[in-house]
């Protein structure tokens, strides 16, 4: 995704956050330790900050960022990361207080297989993620794409299959029904003129 991305003319900065396998720092005793979700956020919020600092480093970069325009496109932790600058919020094991706020110099903001409610992550993995028992979507307000894929869904988060498919009930919902293969394009779709897909406004 990152190199299609990259390849239509958009400028795409990964960011290394503090749980990156190779910094080591997964088992250290952080109370922000191993999925680092809150410095994920503020990771976000430094790359925005110095969005100029980034421009005159990379050469031939000057002159072709548009700040106006900013996208925030996150997977798993990742997704629950764009969470955090788009107001979902969880609370800090460390020190009690709430993580979360609308960053609005975001214009976009994609969540992919992100995490989902905090009250319904009832699986094992409660026990070593337990900051994600607190995800909260109340002050979500600014419009998020939230994707999710059919076999997204483990039993180790939550024994709900709809987890990440459904973060509030509050929030409205367009739901497209789409399928992929990995079989080569002419013979997924057929010389016909039939809707392949479907939205639904809920």
């Amino acid at each position: 995704m990152v190199n299609f991305c990259a390849a239509h003319g958009f400028v795409v900065i990964q960011p290394t956050h503090l749980d990156a396998t190779f910094l080591g720092l997964r088992e250290v005793d952080d109370p922000d330790a191993p999925l680092y979700l809150k410095s994920r956020a503020e990771d976000l919020r430094q790359i925005v900050d110095h969005l100029g600092d980034i421009e005159r480093t990379v050469p031939g970069l000057a002159g072709r960022l548009d700040a106006g325009r900013i996208a925030a496109v996150g997977h798993s932790a990742g997704g629950h990361a764009v969470g955090l600058i788009s107001g979902q919020t969880i609370t800090d094991t460390s020190g009690g207080s709430t993580v979360g706020a609308v960053d609005g110099r975001f214009g976009a903001r994609v969540m992919i297989a992100a995490p989902g409610r905090g009250e319904d992550l009832n699986g094992p993995a409660a026990q070593p993620y337990a900051t994600l028992t607190t995800t909260n979507f109340d002050g979500m307000t600014p419009k998020v794409l939230i994707v999710v894929g059919e076999k997204d869904w483990h039993p180790f988060f939550s024994d709900r299959q709809d987890w990440q498919a459904i973060p509030t009930p509050r929030l409205p919902r367009r739901r497209l029904d789409w399928r992929f293969s990995t079989r080569p394009i002419d013979a997924v779709l057929p010389a016909s003129t039939a809707p392949i897909g479907r939205v639904e406004s809920k």
